[in-house]
């Protein structure tokens, strides 16, 4: 049987969870996802969706088909403990006390005796597994092999993971499994991009979308909301008038009530065909229980609530990402015209030279772990420019050569066109994402040879949206003299503002090795934005998207300028890196045509070789006048 035929079969709606108790009976548009969950040849099952579709119902009946139908070992994760021993009570026991074919194989007790077993687990005499946990402990993810894993609502908060990836290691609990499979779901909250893994599942799926037929012109057409201009569901002011138009030439009008049978007789059709894993658009305008009429009112509500509740609509009724862009930010396309020919390999104008390094773990044997540098140099003005941007790829972190690869880079001069080679001033490397402990053993290895201003470095846990007085700390972190606790917010905050004023340079020939610079290249380095903090009204937080490694570089590199003004003889740097210079003038600016001081004070005859330098005297101490008295030796005279 396929899981809509059990549902249809042998599902019971309870009465703790319905408006209407009694049988089940599966709608048109869920029966296509339902099966492909029970779907042998179909190892993985991405739902992304909008709230009241009837997904939380598949679930309970996916893990109730594996209970009685196909004895199996499931794993079912809601974003916490609380919400998982809610889902219990609430759905799994009424589903158990009122599906009898469930109930006969559980020990469950509804006489009111002693429980036989503790909500988070429940055995069956088949040999049936169910297991329930909250995705935010994260010794809920270990040990456990399950054929069955499902992950509900995987946007939320508390799949966030400072150690790895939750979802990979969710992956794994299967893989001993030929049968088994993997459903994850729930209603987006960011692009894929910006960090969201709802999204980012769905698009590492064949993308499935729901198209139905106009009844009028037959014109085949995805369902969706639209934004009430052209096809999509259209209104007047007062809602008294609210139809579906036709994406066909024809625009046809469509009634609410042809709404259900275009439903019932919807196909999905994948926009990625071929991919191996299944995955479902799924908004909550495909639901039976939801008219037009009240998708237009919500939106109508939410446009007047303003962006928090427009982002709500998105996520929830549309079933789609939505960033709410905040503060300032570089983007992509204008850092294209900033691509520049030094002349050499640094600027001529470089004071200063630092290294920025973020380490990536890879996977959990470090076995597919590497580095990413950026070399960065440093002018006055706050002027910046990258040297390159290095991926240390070839050998994992578990082996010697990826150090030394590093250490190589970090000793390397870089010449700019006056012939002048610079020398890295400072190298930052962050600890947190990985072999902590063979970074500070490398960076401990590092001072032994001399490098005093080469630094671990991690990022410091603020609250959302709290920044710091300065981005490097006055002291080294507490036990561990070379690692440093840097406020990585504040960075980004200042380095978004320089690159949008067009202060940042990148090399338009590359250096051997290094990364081209490409649109590629500057879509990761402006990947992460800035986002309003939640009922914190002024504040920003910056999101956390995967592939941002050479903006994590600049950070760290930047952070390293901070280090040379707070270390030991740190007067040289705040010169070279001094705010108080003249204004940079680009090539486009035109140039003056007043004559430059130089120009009016040069000689009209022809010109002479310059005097030699005379030589130069031995300054002789001085003699004490007469009259004078010598008050105190090394004190002068009065």
């Amino acid at each position: 049987m396929t899981l809509s035929q059990w549902a249809d079969e042998f599902g019971r709606l309870s009465v703790e969870t319905s408006a209407e108790p009694g049988r089940w009976k599966t709608f048109g548009p869920q029966r296509e996802p339902m099966d492909a969950m029970t779907d042998i040849k179909i190892r993985r099952v991405v739902m992304m969706k909008g709230v009241r579709i009837g997904f939380t119902k598949a679930l309970l009946w996916l893990s109730a088909y594996h209970m009685h139908w196909d004895p199996a070992s499931i794993l079912f994760f809601q974003p916490t403990d609380d919400d998982a021993k809610d889902f219990d009570e609430s759905e799994i026991l009424p589903m158990i006390r009122d599906t009898s074919e469930v109930r006969e194989l559980s020990n469950v007790s509804f006489s009111g005796g002693k429980a036989k077993e503790q909500w988070h687990t429940r055995k069956f005499k088949n040999g049936a597994i169910f297991r329930m946990r909250g995705a935010a402990a994260e010794g809920n993810f270990r040990r456990l092999t399950t054929r069955i894993n499902i992950a509900d609502e995987i946007d939320d908060k508390n799949w966030d993971d400072k150690s790895g990836d939750k979802l990979t290691r969710l992956k794994k609990r299967g893989t001993t499994f030929w049968n088994s499979k993997l459903i994850l779901g729930g209603s987006p909250v960011l692009p894929a991009d910006q960090g969201g893994r709802t999204h980012a599942e769905f698009l590492d799926s064949d993308q499935r979308h729901l198209y139905v037929k106009c009844p009028h012109c037959g014109h085949k057409q995805i369902m969706e909301f639209g934004n009430g201009e052209g096809a999509g569901v259209r209104y007047n002011d007062d809602l008294s008038d609210v139809y579906y138009q036709c994406s066909g030439e024809r625009a046809c009008r469509i009634e609410e009530e042809a709404r259900l049978d275009m439903l019932e007789a919807g196909e999905w059709i994948p926009h990625n065909p071929g991919h191996p894993d299944r995955g479902y658009h799924y908004p909550q305008i495909l639901s039976q229980f939801v008219t037009w009429k009240d998708i237009a009112r919500e939106w109508k509500t939410a446009l007047r609530g303003g962006m928090k509740k427009i982002k709500v609509f998105k996520n929830e009724v549309e079933g789609i990402p939505f960033f709410e862009e905040a503060g300032q930010s570089a983007d992509a396309e204008e850092l294209l015209d900033y691509v520049v020919d030094y002349g050499g390999e640094a600027p001529t104008w470089t004071e200063v030279v630092t290294v920025g390094v973020d380490v990536q773990k890879g996977n959990q044997d470090g076995t597919m772990s590497y580095l990413e540098a950026s070399v960065y140099a440093w002018g006055r003005g706050g002027r910046f420019a990258q040297i390159g941007h290095w991926v240390l790829d070839e050998h994992p972190l578990t082996s010697q050569a990826a150090w030394d690869s590093l250490e190589a880079l970090g000793l390397q001069s870089f010449t700019d066109a006056d012939g002048v080679a610079h020398r890295v001033d400072a190298l930052c490397i962050d600890s947190h994402g990985g072999f902590s402990q063979r970074v500070y053993s490398w960076i401990e290895a590092m001072r032994r040879k001399g490098r005093r201003r080469w630094f671990a470095v991690r990022g410091a846990n603020n609250a959302p949206g709290a920044r710091k007085e300065k981005i490097w700390p006055n002291t080294a972190a507490n036990k561990n003299p070379i690692l440093y606790t840097i406020d990585v917010s504040l960075a980004k905050d200042e380095l978004a503002i320089a690159l949008s004023e067009g202060k940042g340079e990148f090399p338009a020939i590359p250096m051997p090795g290094a990364e081209e610079m490409t649109r590629e290249f500057f879509d990761r380095l402006t990947r992460e934005k800035q986002v309003p903090v939640a009922g914190r009204p002024g504040l920003t937080k910056w999101t956390s998207p995967k592939n941002q490694e050479p903006w994590d570089c600049l950070v760290y590199a930047y952070a390293g300028t901070h280090a040379l003004r707070a270390m030991p003889g740190s007067q040289k740097y705040k010169r070279k890196l001094a705010e108080d210079i003249r204004p940079i003038v680009t090539e486009s600016e035109p140039a003056s045509e007043e004559p430059k001081l130089s120009e009016l004070a040069m000689p009209t005859g022809p010109r002479r070789d310059p005097e030699p330098a005379p030589e130069p005297q031995v300054r002789q101490k001085p003699t004490p006048r007469q009259g004078l008295i010598k008050v105190r030796p090394g004190f002068g005279y009065r």
